[in-house]
C-alpha cells in the first residue's frame, strides 16, 4: 500500500505503528466533545514469548489482571464495523469517505501487522465506574500480538 503524504518512506508498512497510532488518536480527538469525556483508542505490539496471549495479557495490562475476560475469535466484517462506529462516532463526513477512511485503515492495520487472526476480547464485568465503553480485539500475526483497543470513559 503507498503512502502520498510528506513521508521519506512511501510504504505504510515502513510507516509502522506510530502511523497506525496518530489515525487513532486524531479520530479519539475528534469524536471527544467538548467536555469531560474522554476517548482514547490505540494499538498496542505485545511480542510472543513463552507465556500464552491471556497470561501475557493479564501480565502487561492491569485492566486484565483483576477481572475475569474470555477471548473469541472475531472476523474481518466484526472488526469493520467496529472501526465505523468508534472512528465516526461524530460523522463528520459523507457516508462514501467514512467507507473509503475505514477501509484505508483496515489496509494499513494489515500492511503493518501482518495479522492472520482477529479476536476480540470480552469482560464479564468492567471495574471501572459508570459511563465506560469499550472493545479490545487482538491481531495475532507470526512473531506478535497487537492489542487494538477502543475506549469511552464519561
Amino acid at each position: 500500500m503507498e503512502y502520498n503524504g510528506t513521508f521519506v518512506t512511501t510504504k505504510i508498512k515502513d510507516l509502522g505503528l506510530p502511523y497506525l497510532r496518530g489515525i487513532l488518536h486524531t479520530y479519539a480527538s475528534l469524536n471527544q466533545p467538548k467536555s469531560n469525556l474522554s476517548y482514547e483508542y490505540d494499538i498496542i505490539q505485545i511480542k510472543k514469548g513463552e507465556s500464552d496471549l491471556k497470561a501475557s495479557l493479564i501480565t502487561e495490562f492491569e485492566v486484565f489482571s483483576d477481572q475475569p475476560f474470555n477471548i473469541t475469535l472475531s472476523d474481518e466484517k466484526n472488526l469493520r464495523q467496529t472501526l465505523l462506529s468508534w472512528l465516526f462516532e461524530n460523522q463528520f463526513v459523507s457516508d462514501k469517505k467514512i467507507k473509503n477512511i475505514t477501509d484505508h485503515f483496515y489496509k494499513a492495520l494489515q500492511d503493518v501487522t501482518d495479522f492472520t487472526s482477529i479476536s476480540l476480547i470480552n469482560l464479564d464485568f468492567i471495574k471501572y465506574d459508570f459511563g465506560v465503553a469499550y472493545e479490545y480485539y487482538v491481531l495475532e500475526s507470526e512473531l506478535s500480538w497487537y492489542l487494538l483497543y477502543f475506549t469511552y470513559a464519561d
